[in-house]
């Protein structure tokens, strides 16, 4: 039995790199309780260490369980099983990992597996300002949920019909199609003849 005091990506460095005699056939970081949804993957502990997982070439997976008093973790757990015995029968693409979401509800009255793209959220009031018993103010990062954007097969619209959610997430982020956008910009930089010889006379006076 081994216990880490980091975050949960550290955990995953120490077991795969150090702890472990050999590199395990999957990695699962979870059950969290409450929903990883859409932005939430971007500061998630839940779903960064199944990210490091999957940088580490371990298969990974993030589960998450919808809640805020009551969890249905039985139900979560038979769901994250079934979904771990098909990571380990067909294998995942390369730099992804599975991103898991249950509705907080029984086990027979969920309506099955459903293959979802991040959503966005919007809050109202999302930074919550108090004062604590000393007069010092503090912020509370908070706020209600008020509406949701990609609402076509998106994560939160799944939960909320009753279904499990399944995010395939990728490791590389980079907008490919703004490439050729921003290679424009890599004149800004760039100095024209007359900046390089004036650049070469300027070293040449030092060095003197």
């Amino acid at each position: 039995m081994y216990a880490v005091n980091g975050t949960p990506v550290d955990c995953v460095n120490l077991a795969v790199l150090k702890v472990m005699s050999a590199s395990p056939d999957l990695l699962v970081s979870g059950i969290n309780k409450g929903v990883n949804l859409g932005d939430d993957v971007l500061y998630s502990g839940t779903v960064s260490a199944a990210m490091e997982g999957t940088i580490l070439g371990v298969p990974s997976m993030a589960v998450s369980q919808e809640g805020l008093e009551h969890f249905y973790f039985d139900a979560g757990a038979r769901y994250a099983v079934r979904i771990a015995r098909l990571i380990q029968k067909e294998g995942l693409p390369d730099e992804t990992l599975v991103n898991l979401n249950i509705p907080n509800r029984p086990f027979r009255s969920i309506t099955g597996v459903r293959v979802t793209c991040l959503s966005r959220r919007r809050f109202d009031n999302p930074i919550i300002e108090k004062v604590d018993p000393h007069g010092r103010t503090y912020y509370w990062i908070a706020g209600t949920r008020v509406s949701w954007s990609r609402s076509k097969d998106a994560d939160h619209e799944a939960l909320e019909q009753g279904a499990v959610s399944l995010t395939p997430i990728h490791l590389d982020t980079t907008n490919y199609g703004a490439l050729d956008r921003f290679r424009q910009w890599e004149t800004v930089s760039r100095p024209n003849a007359r900046q390089v010889a004036a650049l070469s006379k300027l070293k040449g006076k030092q060095r003197s």
